[in-house]
């Protein structure tokens, strides 16, 4: 299925010279498909894992999140959209 040459595509509210690109309904499933058959994986895999192992995994995980987060609030903060 082709895309019309303009969607997906959007003008930045701020600046009108840039055009923002979205993601389409098809590309989404696949990213939905594909994020859930990694988790599928993980779990499979971690049934190999004893509870200590699983657990520390599990501790792992929740600081990825952790810092993931902290990123995100670093690169969202209004000083860095400003430049200030």
């Amino acid at each position: 299925m082709a895309l019309s040459p303009n969607e997906g595509l959007k003008q930045d509210e701020r600046d009108r010279r840039m055009k923002r690109v979205a993601i389409a309904a098809q590309g989404r499933a696949l990213i939905a498909t594909v994020e859930q058959r990694r988790a599928d994986v993980q779990i499979a895999i971690m049934e190999y894992l004893s509870p200590e192992e699983q657990a520390e995994v599990t501790r792992a995980m929740v600081l990825l999140v952790e810092a993931a987060r902290r990123r995100r609030e670093q690169y969202e903060s209004p000083t860095r959209e400003t430049g200030a």
